[in-house]
C-alpha cells in the first residue's frame, strides 16, 4: 500500500464530515 497516501483518507474524511453537516442543516 505503499502507493496510498495519508492525505488521500483524509480528503476522503472531510469530504463524508461535509456532506454529514450538509444533511444536516438541510434538515
Amino acid at each position: 500500500m505503499s502507493f496510498f497516501h495519508p492525505n488521500l483518507l483524509w480528503i476522503f474524511c472531510d469530504q463524508l464530515r461535509y456532506h454529514a453537516l450538509s444533511c444536516n442543516g438541510d434538515l
